[in-house]
This record gives structure tokens, C-alpha cells and sequence, in this order.
């Protein structure tokens, strides 16, 4: 009688168990959050861009103090942050 030797990865998905590929790695879970958070922004003013850049300038002004200065949108000429 022989025996079958059967070798599975160390991470696997049930698709790969199946033989399909995924592309999709761990950083896209991260990124479709990201889309879901500013889609329901979005939905909050009726996907109205008009609506949803005032909206963005709001809390960039509310939340100034937490924001990256660059040597592009520095008024004082600041080098960018690395």
C-alpha cells in the first residue's frame, strides 16, 4: 500500500485549498475599511462633492494640530517632516 504525502502552506485560504489563486494580500482589508469609512462620509451629504470638500476643509481647520506640514503647503516655508 502506498501513502500519500500531503503538503499545505503555512497560510492558506480556502480558495487556495481549492487550487484558485488570491491576489488579495492583508493590506487590502486596511483599504477596503478606508472605503467603506469615507463611503458612508460620503452617503452622510448625498455623495454631493460640493457637500463633502467643505466637510473635508471643516476638519482640516478642527483638526489643524494634527496634520503633517509639507514644504508644498507650508505657509512659513517649513521643510517637509520625514
Amino acid at each position: 500500500m502506498m501513502s500519500l504525502r500531503l503538503l499545505v502552506p503555512a497560510l492558506v485560504t480556502p480558495l487556495e485549498l481549492l487550487g484558485r489563486s488570491v491576489k488579495r494580500n492583508l493590506s487590502d482589508t486596511v483599504i477596503d475599511e478606508i472605503r467603506e469609512v469615507r463611503h458612508h462620509i460620503s452617503a452622510r451629504f448625498g455623495h454631493d462633492p460640493t457637500q463633502l470638500v467643505l466637510y473635508y476643509v471643516e476638519m482640516q481647520k478642527q483638526y489643524q494640530d494634527r496634520l503633517i506640514k509639507t514644504a508644498k503647503n507650508s505657509e512659513d516655508g517649513d521643510q517637509a517632516i520625514t
